[in-house]
């Protein structure tokens, strides 16, 4: 069975897409975020195990951005789980924006604007294609 070029080009274009949102996801909260809200964070007088678990997280999920880049660009199932990942993490920033300052928490809290599309684009991919069919 041929493909129509718009079957083997949306699919590219949507794994393409998932991976420049992935990357300025990964970007932005290991550099512009680590200034913004680690730093802070790690200023103050705080417990140690309260500092202590926030660095150890936030460096987690640093490298858990950086490596979805690169899972988005694979394509297969695990971009489909890491999908899935992002679509949750995205939801989980609208609901507690909502709850903790109605629609203002949707600017407070913009991480859901690029991680809900990132993984809706991821699965919409599907599994990698060639671009010859």
């Amino acid at each position: 069975m041929n493909r129509t070029s718009k079957q083997i080009i949306a699919p590219h274009f949507a794994r393409m897409f998932a991976v420049g949102l992935a990357g300025i996801s990964a970007a932005a909260h290991t550099i512009l975020g680590t200034l913004d809200t680690l730093v802070p964070v790690m200023e103050t007088d705080l417990p140690l195990f309260i500092r202590g678990t926030m660095w150890a997280a936030w460096h987690m999920v640093s490298g858990f951005l950086i490596y979805s880049t690169y899972v988005f660009w694979k394509g297969g199932e695990a971009a489909r789980a890491f999908a899935w990942l992002y679509v949750l993490a995205g939801g989980l920033f609208i609901v507690n924006g909502l709850r903790l300052e109605g629609l203002y928490g949707l600017i407070t809290l913009p991480q859901w604007v690029l991680l809900l599309p990132a993984g809706v684009a991821a699965l919409i991919s599907g599994p990698r294609l060639p671009l010859r069919g």
